[in-house]
C-alpha cells in the first residue's frame, strides 16, 4: 500500500512539473490604426535579454508563444518601416494574454535623387 500511494505521489509530482513547463503567451502588435500583419515578434528573458523564442504576427496582428517556462520576460517587436517597440518586464507565472504593443512608423527621408542618362556609345539600326 505504501509503494502504491509513493508512486501515485510521484506520478502526481511529475504532471505538476511537466504542466509548468507549459505556459502560453498571447498578444497583438498594432500600428495607430490597424493591426500590424507580418511583425518579428522576440521573446527575451528580462535579465539579460536574450532570445527565447520568435513569432510572426498573423493577418489579425495575433502572435502567441507556447511552452514557456516560467520567469521574467520583456517583447520585442519589429517591422519594416517602424521603429522597435519593447515592452515592460512581464512576470509569467501562468498562462497570459499581454496588452496591445503599440508601433510607430519610423520616417525616413532620402537626401536626393539624382537621375542620369547616357547615349550609348555604339549604335544598331537596321540597314536599308
Amino acid at each position: 500500500m505504501k509503494k502504491i500511494l509513493v508512486s501515485i505521489l510521484s506520478i502526481f509530482s511529475l504532471i505538476q512539473l511537466s504542466a509548468q513547463d507549459s505556459l502560453s503567451v498571447t498578444g497583438t502588435i498594432r500600428d495607430a490604426d490597424k493591426p500590424l500583419m507580418a511583425a518579428t515578434v522576440s521573446l527575451l528573458k528580462s535579465a539579460d535579454s536574450s532570445l527565447v523564442k520568435l513569432a510572426l504576427t498573423n493577418k489579425d496582428g495575433h502572435y502567441e508563444f507556447n511552452k514557456i517556462p516560467a520567469g521574467t520576460y520583456r517583447i520585442m517587436a519589429t517591422s519594416v518601416g517602424y521603429a522597435n517597440q519593447y515592452s515592460a518586464p512581464i512576470e509569467l507565472r501562468s498562462t497570459t494574454e499581454l496588452p496591445v504593443l503599440t508601433m510607430m512608423p519610423q520616417a525616413q527621408s532620402l537626401a536626393g535623387v539624382t537621375v542620369q542618362a547616357k547615349k550609348p556609345m555604339v549604335e544598331a539600326r537596321l540597314d536599308k
